[in-house]
């Protein structure tokens, strides 16, 4: 019962705070102001994913003290995702460059990984290796909410299904601890985007963002590595729309000679608003792949593990042709949209 009061706690101060920001607007939160890199085309407040840190840490806190989850590891989760919040913060109020944002990134990533002893069962050459390749997957993995989190709703609404989908399959493993809280974290992104969903009142901003990846990636490591109670083919399946849109995107400016680390509005995403001038469709469009598409065969691999190479290639095929459809990475000039 106090689980579930926590939960709830945690979705209604995401709401609240959230709410607070927006309808005060400029008092409390920066103006994102449009210009030739957006795919909005109002001034909206943003920041708002102040509010999504708050609940985080409460519900988070609370279920340290009733023994749910382990003091070390709430603390651990706890710090590193706050520095990610906060370097996301002074970048929402003033440009940081990107090189500083992914110095505190991987100082964050460190502090994590020091304190929750996810690296304590490597050894060794090839421990450290492996270790080196999970930090520097966390950090991408928080950029990649960053990346995508371009277009109303579609960060709050890819948070809400991906730590749906893991949560149930936590319950189903019988690790209730981990689904609980990652269910937490649903409901922060749920109290968040009542506020976010077409047409935004607010937006996320880069304290959200890479907030909310860093979380994700933070319990998506412990239920891992540490616990073994979900398939890491699982959670790539889950977060397959992102990671195959950001990664394309990525790869596909870097072989193109372009400013790669400054912000722009080519991913495939973006270029299906643009498309079907709209949002709302795209952002629906992407609950639906994961509703009916991905969350099938993330359970498909866990329940079947001998074939999660073969699910997750199934899972990310038609995304990588559906990027490559919407010319990932291509500019497009904007037009009125919602």
């Amino acid at each position: 019962m106090a689980e579930l009061i926590g939960i709830i706690l945690a979705l209604i101060v995401s709401w609240g705070v959230t709410g607070l920001m927006c309808l005060a607007g400029p008092r409390l939160a920066p103006m994102d102001i449009p210009n030739h890199r957006s795919c909005h085309m109002n001034p909206t407040p943003r920041g708002g994913g102040i509010g999504m840190v708050i609940g985080f840490v409460l519900v988070a806190t609370l279920f340290s003290m009733t023994g749910v989850v382990s003091s070390r590891f709430s603390l651990s989760l706890i710090s590193g995702s706050l520095l990610v919040a906060a370097i996301g913060f002074c970048d929402d109020v003033r440009d940081i460059p990107a090189i500083w944002r992914l110095t505190v990134h991987f100082i964050a990533t460190a502090v994590f990984f020091y304190f929750s002893d996810v690296w304590s069962g490597f050894h060794g050459l090839v421990g450290l290796s492996v270790i080196l390749v999970m930090m520097v997957g966390m950090v991408w993995l928080l950029n990649v909410f960053n990346f995508m989190d371009g277009i109303d709703g579609i960060a709050a609404m890819e948070g809400l299904s991906v730590t749906t989908g893991a949560g149930l399959i936590l319950f189903l493993n019988k690790d209730r601890p981990d689904a609980l809280l990652v269910l937490g974290v649903g409901a922060i992104c749920l109290g968040f985007l009542l506020w976010n969903w077409p047409p935004a009142r607010i937006f996320m901003g880069d304290v959200g963002s890479c907030f909310l990846g860093f979380v994700i990636g933070g319990i998506m490591l412990k239920t891992v590595v540490l616990e073994h109670s979900m398939g890491a083919y699982s959670w790539l399946i889950l977060l397959a729309v992102f990671l195959t849109d950001a990664t394309i995107t990525l790869l596909t400016r870097i072989f193109k000679g372009e400013a790669w680390l400054q912000s722009h509005c080519s991913h495939a995403y973006q270029q299906a608003s643009l498309f079907y001038s709209s949002h709302l469709k795209v952002t629906a469009g992407v609950l639906g792949i994961n509703i009916f598409w991905l969350f099938p065969l993330a359970f498909f691999v866990e329940i079947l593990p001998s074939y999660r190479i073969l699910g997750t290639f199934i899972a990310y095929l038609p995304l990588i042709v559906v990027v490559f459809i919407f010319k990932s990475g291509k500019i497009t000039p904007h037009k009125n949209r919602t």
